[in-house]
């Protein structure tokens, strides 16, 4: 599982290199359940307000060992995008991640294909993203 941890990681930085994903081992669950924590802003958790969950591309995948499988799953994520409704505070654009059992290689690809889609979501919502003024630096 490790592999698959650092390969994320690995390609996560390739294409956002002025973000963060940080790795932390679940509250929730025991130690063989770690999570990702994706978002955009800087490194020095610069989150608006303070509170990362603000942040927006604020994804958290599970990854855990199922058996001599791996499993992983995008548990909450979403890009914060300007309202289409103008009711709304903001909308929500969101990049499809199927929960995915499998060998290493299986699951890597699975979130190199993800994370392709992300990046490409961010780049053609560049000007629609909330607060997009204080993300532009981030997105290359």
């Amino acid at each position: 599982m490790e592999n698959v941890l650092t390969a994320v990681q690995a390609k996560f930085k390739t294409l956002f290199p002025h973000s963060a994903i940080k790795v932390r081992k679940s509250a929730l669950y025991d130690e063989s359940r770690p999570s990702f924590v994706i978002v955009m802003t800087l490194k020095n958790g610069n989150y608006p307000n303070g509170i990362i969950e603000n942040d927006a591309m604020y994804h958290v995948a599970y990854v855990a060992t199922a058996g001599d499988k791996i499993m992983a799953e995008m548990v909450v994520g979403g890009l914060s995008v300007l309202p289409k409704e103008r009711y709304l505070a903001m909308s929500h654009e969101k990049i499809k991640f199927r929960k995915k059992t499998g060998t290493e290689v299986q699951v890597i690809k699975h979130f190199d294909k993800w994370l392709d889609e992300l990046k490409s979501t961010v780049v053609s919502n560049r000007d629609k993203i909330y607060n997009g003024e204080q993300y532009q630096e981030f997105i290359v």
